[in-house]
């Protein structure tokens, strides 16, 4: 879709729903493992992908930090910040200041393939931030973003710049840009079909009778 509309798909869209409608499509591995995890249940996120890669670094650099900065300043609205470590979880490669910048900059939140930090303050801002844990520690001369707005592979998903990503407390899933349309679409049709066989199982209706005539589950 050339122009989605963020508000109005997040407001319906989970994760299972997303899984469901990609594995009719032959799309079956779709989403990260179930490390990610969002600061609060009730986080969600929907949004373009704008990637980066980060290295562990063993030894001072003369000027760190400066391409995390500079990453984060060529973020847009709408773009969700998804971090591929390659295994650096020495430190808390995201916090509170990257989020407030990412936010200004009008991105939607972050998928961290390694550990956050500033827990409190990002939740107290409400910054929709999912990570595989947590570590008080800075990446100040711990690990260094080498690139951005590449396809990475996290947890054998692909993501390349420009995917949607939807994100809850069930899981991270990675829509690919050239299904994009097709699922979107799928999921608004399977949403009213769920709709219709929830009214007719609350209204007394086996489920067994609701789910052969409606086709949704």
């Amino acid at each position: 879709m050339e122009h989605i509309d963020f508000q109005k798909f997040s407001s319906f869209l989970y994760s299972g729903l997303l899984c469901d409608v990609m594995d009719q499509m032959g799309y079956p591995n779709q989403c990260f493992s179930k490390e990610f995890q969002p600061l609060t249940p009730d986080m969600k996120l929907f949004g373009r992908a704008f990637t980066a890669v980060m290295q562990e670094i063993f030894e001072p650099v003369e000027k760190p930090l400066v391409n995390q900065t500079k990453a984060i300043a060529a973020m847009g609205a709408n773009e969700v910040y998804v971090l591929k470590t390659f295994g650096a979880y020495n430190a808390g490669v995201w916090g509170e200041i990257l989020s407030t910048a990412a936010r200004m900059n009008g991105a939607v939140g972050a998928v961290i393939d390694g550990m956050s930090r500033d827990s409190h303050n990002i939740i107290k801002m409400g910054y929709p931030t999912f990570s595989r844990g947590h570590l008080p520690t800075t990446a100040k001369n711990r690990a260094e973003i080498v690139a951005w707005q590449v396809p990475v592979v996290i947890d054998s998903v692909k993501v390349a710049p420009g995917d949607l990503i939807f994100a809850d407390l069930d899981g991270v899933c990675v829509i690919p840009q050239e299904i994009e349309d097709a699922v979107l679409q799928e999921c608004l049709d399977l949403e009213e079909r769920e709709n219709v066989i929830r009214n007719k199982i609350l209204a007394g209706v086996n489920i067994v009778d609701a789910f052969f005539e409606i086709g949704a589950l």
